[in-house]
């Protein structure tokens, strides 16, 4: 899942919740329990203590770090081979 769709599915369960007099990080986490774990943990980790007038209230203090954390470090693309460059033979190399 990329992070626009992670961003969606957040955006989607905060349209479930009722905002009336605002919710606490702690109702939203209580309210992702059981749902999305990597939503969980962007909540847990990135969102301050305190109560929130709605979900873009929330969206707002989460920065853009989290959702890369969210998504993992591990490279998805393909494999890197040897490229058969020359660098090491160049004029470039041999000044260093």
């Amino acid at each position: 899942m990329d992070e626009r769709d992670m961003r969606e599915l957040l955006t989607g369960y905060f349209t479930e919740m009722t905002w009336a007099g605002g919710l606490t990080k702690e109702d939203i986490v209580a309210k992702l329990t059981g749902r999305d774990d990597a939503l969980l943990n962007v909540v847990g980790h990135y969102v301050p203590e305190g109560t929130y007038p709605n979900g873009q209230a929330v969206m707002d203090v989460i920065p853009e770090q989290a959702w890369q954390d969210a998504q993992g470090d591990e490279w998805r693309g393909g494999a890197i081979g040897d490229t058969g460059g020359h660098f090491r033979d160049s004029p470039a190399a041999r000044d260093s």
